[in-house]
């Protein structure tokens, strides 16, 4: 599997905070949302001690959820895992991307519990989602039902 750059870093240099991003994601809004709003959870959560303990996947995982806490879960879901098939005139195959570092499910659970905390009929979020997502999120919706 081959590796790719960071789609987005954040980083404060002199007190001044410093958010990069992947140019091709100007291509895509949902992914160019997605990373943009992980390096600002950065900013958020940055100066956390709490944070400084952990190591880096365990801040990474709880930088994807504050976007879900922000409000902005659904671009971070909808850029987790993505398959496309594509033919051209002399080629055809597949391509796979990920971004993030929650997992589908982990973020429809994620997304459940916020749409629980604030109120918000899971339902409303079906038109912003993969059909095989939305039945996870309505899976998790019902499982922390009480």
């Amino acid at each position: 599997m081959q590796r790719h750059s960071a789609a987005g870093t954040f980083s404060v240099n002199n007190k001044v905070s410093v958010i990069t991003y992947d140019p091709e994601a100007i291509n895509d809004p949902v992914r160019l949302v997605a990373i943009l709003i992980h390096e600002l959870a950065h900013l958020r959560l940055h100066g956390w001690p709490e944070l400084d303990a952990m190591d880096k996947l365990g801040r990474e995982r709880i930088t994807d959820l504050t976007t879900v806490i922000l409000g902005f879960g659904l671009f971070g879901a909808a850029c987790s895992f993505n398959f496309k098939q594509f033919r051209g005139v002399a080629t055809q195959g597949w391509r796979v991307s990920r971004l993030g570092y929650l997992d589908e499910r982990e973020w429809a659970y994620a997304l459940a519990v916020f749409c629980m905390k604030n109120t918000i009929d899971y339902k409303s979020i079906k038109n912003f989602c993969k059909d095989y997502f939305f039945s996870d999120v309505k899976k998790a919706a019902r499982s922390i039902a009480v």
